[in-house]
């Protein structure tokens, strides 16, 4: 999905979204909240800013909640380069 956004293509990221939501189940939180973080990219690179941080800053809150500080500080930086 990342490489979508990153060329612009979001008619394809938006098709991947809806095949990865069908996919994901509740017990891979690891997925879903790197799934989270890229719906956000996604939402701030089509337009919708405030939402698109609000969702990329919640998961970096989960990584931070759960003590995951390698995984917080790469999506931090990756949401730091969408600013």
């Amino acid at each position: 999905m990342a490489c979508f956004i990153q060329m612009e293509d979001f008619e394809n990221a938006i098709r991947l979204k809806k095949e990865i939501e069908q996919l994901l189940e509740e017990r891979h939180l690891l997925r879903k909240t790197i799934f989270l973080f890229m719906k956000g990219a996604l939402d701030f690179s089509m337009g919708e800013q405030e939402s698109g941080a609000e969702k990329m800053l919640a998961a970096i809150s989960v990584f931070e909640t759960l003590e995951s500080m390698e995984l917080a500080a790469f999506y931090r930086g990756m949401y730091e380069s969408f600013m």
